[in-house]
């Protein structure tokens, strides 16, 4: 399926689904850079050199310092600026945002983006196909708390389009002798019960990295939505999630992140977060972080256009309170239908490679092809309580501009 949390070209998070669209759910940059040196579009060379300030994977322009200079202020010795920085770069795609644009004034909307997803599958019992459309953008709110650093606001929607599985545990039992069971409640046996064909996911994310110390900083993210069919509305359709990290500088190019994300689904509340960066050189990126991991690496330049290829991985699915049909005992020693409220949860693990680019002129974009396992369907109420899905493959992909 929707969610993490890195501000690159690939989505999100969330999920689109377990995290919200900025830093929670990717793997954060080394400690933040001043608001007025934000996620630039990468410099490009001319074919077959290498461009002075490639890849956005955190959501700022990666810069590294020079021999004998002096690590401060947060940040390093700042590359060249970008052709136009004050006017066509609008930052990065996906989950993870950047802080704004480079040069001398920060934008309010720093982009508008869409991203598609495609899990494969069929109507049996263990299959599921799903395709989720996201569209979103990100405000500004510059020098927040006056940390220097701006509060990024991004509303996001998305449209989960849902071909489920019809969960069937056998034909219903014969009737039973009185006394009868009560009538309401669920029926022993197995029972067809399907999910709805449309659920919607529809939050604002606000993200703020703070910089305390030339050392050291923090990456927080918080979100609020409301998911739901739009056929169920109770006070479980209201979510919170959030991450919030600790930041510590221990060279110009590693950095180590650690802190807690809360997810608020059926099964897992909170998980830890965190991890490595490294930057090894403008052209490598490894961000071994959990729960959203990415190894990157420059692989060409196509006239204006920067390409990286990279390994990913993260933690899918979301969780929605919907209406579903559920057979019930009648009380009378028969059965009947009944519809059933409540939460249910999808969840997934996702590894695959992906390709992102960059061009100078504002359009980004990104593809990935993704293995996706350990699925299942958690119902909060009625049968079957967990349905196990196959393992499937994921197409995703999405543009910015």
């Amino acid at each position: 399926m929707q969610g993490s949390s890195s501000r690159t070209l690939g989505p999100p998070t969330f999920d689109p689904y377990s995290t919200g669209p900025n830093a929670a759910s990717t793997p954060p940059s080394l400690l933040g850079p001043p608001a007025t040196s934000p996620s630039a579009s990468p410099q490009t060379a001319p074919f077959g050199q290498t461009p002075s300030n490639a890849y956005p994977s955190t959501g700022v322009a990666p810069t590294y310092q020079a021999p004998g200079t002096t690590y401060a202020q947060g940040t390093y010795q700042q590359q060249p600026s970008v052709l136009f920085p004050n006017g066509l770069n609008l930052g990065n795609w996906g989950i993870g945002q950047g802080q704004g644009q480079a040069g001398q004034y920060l934008r309010l909307f720093q982009d508008i983006r869409m991203t598609y997803t495609w899990l494969h599958g069929d109507s049996s019992p263990q299959e599921m196909t799903t395709n989720d459309v996201q569209v979103g953008t990100t405000m500004n709110i510059p020098n927040f708390f006056f940390s220097g650093q701006p509060l990024r606001a991004s509303p996001e929607f998305i449209f989960h389009f849902w071909d489920s599985p019809i969960t069937s545990i056998g034909p219903p039992p014969p009737a039973p002798p009185p006394p009868f069971p009560a009538a309401g409640t669920v029926a022993a046996g197995a029972f067809p019960t399907e999910l709805p064909s449309r659920v919607y996911s529809t939050y604002v994310d606000f993200a703020w990295d703070p910089v305390i110390t030339p050392q050291f900083g923090a990456d927080l993210e918080a979100s609020v939505g409301v998911y739901s069919d739009f056929d169920t509305f109770t006070t479980d359709s209201v979510r919170f999630r959030g991450t919030g990290l600790f930041v510590l500088g221990l060279t110009p190019t590693v950095a180590l992140k650690g802190g807690v994300a809360y997810l608020d689904r059926l099964d897992i509340k909170l998980l830890p977060a965190g991890g490595i960066l490294w930057r090894p050189n403008p052209q490598t990126h490894f961000d071994v972080y959990f729960p959203k991991p990415k190894l990157a690496q420059y692989l060409y330049t196509v006239g204006n256009t920067d390409v990286w290829w990279y390994l990913m991985g993260e933690y899918g699915g979301g969780s929605w309170t919907i209406n579903r049909d559920q057979v019930v005992n009648d009380g009378v020693g028969g059965f009947t239908t009944a519809r059933v409220g409540g939460r249910v949860d999808v969840n997934d693990i996702r590894a695959g490679v992906g390709l992102e680019w960059t061009h100078q002129f504002g359009l980004t974009g990104f593809f990935e092809v993704a293995y996706v396992f350990d699925r299942e369907i958690i119902f909060e109420a009625g049968a079957p309580g967990i349905q196990k899905l196959d393992a499937t493959i994921m197409l995703r992909g999405g543009l910015t501009y």
